[in-house]
């Protein structure tokens, strides 16, 4: 089996090192090229993944309604499985600020056995705003679409 010499390892793991901060650093900026698409991509996986803090986080927590907008999360992720899809219909804007007309698909099936399955289908006005790395929701109408589980 040949072996290496002590420079030429050197000189691979330098390279391999230089490659590997040149990855990250890709991975970074893309990271920080985030479109209000994007976020919005993310708020639908993860109300259907029940996943409520990244949910909230889509969110600015100083925007109106945003109390009821975690109440409504955290009782839908509580009570039921959620599947959610969200179309961007129309998009205004530019710069750090975008207000878009959504079509919103969204079925709450409850964990109970047995359970009501309801599904909503409701076009939603949402104003995004950049702010340092992300986008996040500041404004949205109707807030209904996040309702808990309508029991009959």
């Amino acid at each position: 089996m040949p072996t290496i010499g002590r420079r030429r390892f050197a000189g691979l793991f330098v390279r391999g090192a230089a490659l590997a901060a040149a990855l990250c650093a890709r991975n970074a900026e893309a990271a920080e090229e985030e479109t209000p698409f994007d976020r919005l991509a993310m708020l639908a996986a993860y109300l259907s993944q029940n996943s409520v803090p990244e949910a909230l986080a889509c969110f600015d927590p100083q925007m109106k309604d945003y109390a009821v907008i975690q109440a409504n999360i955290e009782a839908i992720a509580a009570q039921t499985d959620v599947l959610c899809a969200i179309d961007v219909v129309e998009e205004k804007g530019e710069g750090g600020d975008r207000k878009l007309d959504t079509d919103w698909f969204v079925e709450l099936r409850s964990q109970a056995d047995g359970g009501p399955v309801e599904r909503r289908r409701e076009r939603v006005q949402i104003e995004m705003k950049k702010f340092p790395k992300y986008w996040k929701i500041v404004a949205m109408a109707p807030v209904s679409i996040l309702d808990p589980i309508h029991i009959q």
